[in-house]
């Protein structure tokens, strides 16, 4: 067996992730293949597609959001990122029943989570896209502080109850 150097290893890991000679076919292709583009602020992580990908296009990109082939969800690190709908539920299986700290933060608001999460998806249930001003009137006067870095969001998509459509590219 042979050892690869530190140079061999490095190509393999910037080949492997597309950004040498194999780029992806396509942005969900390359979110499947990555397990996801780390996207904190979207813009960043389509550079990151655009470079990855042969060929991509704004127009591409606005077509796989609009068809939700993508999707923003908190995943690893508790970050936002970019994957395919399938690969929601592995997202959801590793980190949802994970003490962290939207779980701490809600209850030192003294309010509970699970009911905000019912809540929540109550008014997921009543349209397709709701804007974050909806949740904000819904949270009242602490909207601020459940809806930091994320806040409720980050648990509602780890539970599964909702995810967010990327904004055109």
């Amino acid at each position: 067996m042979r050892v690869l150097s530190n140079s061999e290893i490095a190509q393999s890991r910037l080949s492997n992730s597309g950004l040498l000679h194999m780029k992806f076919s396509s942005a969900p292709v390359a979110s499947r293949a990555l397990f996801g583009i780390q996207s904190q602020y979207q813009q960043f992580g389509e550079i990151s597609l655009f470079n990855r990908v042969n060929d991509l296009t704004k127009a591409d990109l606005q077509q796989d959001y609009d068809q939700k082939r993508l999707i923003k969800i908190w995943g690893q690190r508790m970050t936002v990122h970019m994957y395919t709908p399938s690969d929601w539920i592995f997202i959801h299986d590793v980190y949802a029943r994970r003490n962290n700290w939207i779980k701490k933060h809600t209850g030192t608001l003294g309010r509970d989570l699970e009911a905000l999460l019912e809540e929540m998806e109550q008014l997921l249930l009543s349209e397709e896209k709701i804007p974050k001003e909806a949740f904000a009137e819904l949270f009242g006067e602490q909207a601020k502080d459940l809806m930091i870095w994320g806040g409720v969001f980050i648990q509602g998509s780890l539970d599964g109850k909702l995810f967010c459509v990327p904004e055109s590219p």
